[in-house]
Parts: structure tokens; C-alpha cells; sequence
């Protein structure tokens, strides 16, 4: 990252983003002054936030019940599944291939089919 040929903006975007996907803790207000100093306003350190968390949700949520992670063929499957049934058609995924791994349904399972 420290090499790559990008912008100064998205070089901030990124090690604040990492930063707070491997150190969320150690973020301080100089991490957001470094940030907007880069030319980015409160509304993209946010859209930030959100998506590094939204990422990290997700792969913690695949790690944890051992899913696989797909082939570029599985990938464009899911994206157009997400496409097509939104997040409803996802959490469906998720709660089949628990299923298929032989996970036991807990309690509050049933309520998000």
C-alpha cells in the first residue's frame, strides 16, 4: 500500500480503513485529522467506516461458520442472486449452507427465513 500507484485521497482511504479493520482500537483523532487532510469531508470518513465494517461483518461471518469462500463462477452467482433477491435471498444462502455444513440451528434461525 505504500507503494501502489494511487491518489493521496485513496491512500488515506485505505490506511484508515485498514487501521481500523486490524487496530480499531488505536484510532484517534489524528488518524481523522490525516483523513480529511487528504481532501475527503465527514461524509466520505463515514461511507468509510461503514463499508470496513459492513466487510469485516461479512468476513467474520464466513470464517465463523466455515463457509467456503466461492469461485469466480460462485461469486458472479452470488452477486447476481444479490441482484436480483437483495439481502432476503442472502441470509437464505447463509442459513442453506449451514444447513449443507450439518450446523445446528440455534434458536431465532427460524425467524430469518
Amino acid at each position: 500500500m505504500d507503494t501502489a500507484e494511487v491518489s493521496e485521497g485513496l491512500r488515506a482511504a485505505l490506511v484508515y480503513a485498514r487501521k481500523l479493520t486490524l487496530s480499531p482500537t488505536r484510532l484517534g483523532p489524528d488518524d481523522v485529522a490525516a483523513f480529511l487532510a487528504a481532501g475527503h469531508d465527514e461524509r466520505a470518513l463515514y461511507f468509510v467506516v461503514f463499508v470496513t465494517a459492513v466487510f469485516t461483518m461479512s468476513n467474520r461471518i464466513v470464517h465463523g461458520l466455515g463457509l467456503a469462500t466461492p469461485s469466480p463462477a460462485g461469486l458472479h452467482e452470488a452477486v447476481e442472486r444479490l441482484h436480483r433477491q437483495g439481502y432476503a435471498g442472502t441470509v437464505q444462502y447463509i442459513l442453506a449452507q449451514a444447513e449443507h455444513a450439518g450446523a445446528p440451528r440455534g434458536r431465532g434461525a427460524e425467524t430469518l427465513e
